[in-house]
């Protein structure tokens, strides 16, 4: 899958232009609105991949990729919430009760409160890359479906996401992603980085559609 992965992003006439608007909106993803259109673009290409397209999409339909992209945002801010306030909640009591047990000059608390904290931190830790990795799931399959509350149901998001093939993929994309973006950081002043970064991400999503294809391959979850 990885060769698949390489060579995907340049299997139509128009590849370079699309890594060129890819590449412009990543720099002016800042903005928003162009970072949402980004996310909406890199759902069709793992709805693609999903569907072992032959050749990679392009930029078109704006208003269906802003509206994808947004869609994609919520998925991951719900996702993302529940952890998320924990973690602020737990730490902020946590750091008030240190500062308290030191203006009260109890230092033993304050040593035992600075503990807790660094355990809620590393608990976390393996929270939010689960979190994340189920977030992907969700993501490919509100690209998929085309439906945002599938993205919600979450037995079948689970069994999508602990499934090998998904899990493969994923890892694939992981690989991919960290080889091509190191590339594209070193070239990055010659602004050849930059279509290399973006490249890499239109491999990155096409891997997280062919693990959810082959996931989803003969079930009804697709």
């Amino acid at each position: 899958m990885i060769g698949d992965a390489i060579s995907f992003p340049r299997r139509n006439d128009e590849w370079l232009s699309t890594l060129l608007i890819g590449a412009l909106l990543s720099i002016f993803s800042f903005l928003v609105i162009p970072g949402l259109i980004l996310q909406g673009f890199l759902l069709r290409v793992a709805r693609a991949g999903a569907n072992d397209a032959d050749e990679p999409p392009t930029f078109g339909d704006w208003v269906e990729l802003l509206v994808d992209g947004v869609r994609a945002f919520v998925v991951a801010i719900i996702y993302g919430i529940v952890p998320a306030m924990f973690s602020v909640a737990a730490i902020s009591v946590l750091v008030g009760g240190t500062v308290f047990s030191i203006a009260s000059g109890n230092e033993g608390a304050a040593v035992g409160f600075g503990v807790l904290i660094a355990v809620v931190v590393l608990v976390m830790i393996p929270v939010f890359l689960l979190i994340g990795y189920l977030t992907v799931a969700a993501q490919v399959r509100l690209a998929v479906t085309g439906d945002l509350g599938a993205a919600f149901q979450l037995g079948t998001v689970a069994r999508i996401a602990f499934n090998a093939d998904f899990f493969v993929g994923f890892l694939l994309a992981v690989v991919v992603g960290i080889a091509l973006s190191i590339l594209g950081s070193i070239l990055l002043l010659v602004l050849v980085g930059l279509l290399i970064l973006f490249y890499a991400q239109i491999s990155m999503y096409y891997l997280f559609g062919r693990g959810y294809g082959k996931a989803t391959a003969g079930s009804d979850t697709a």
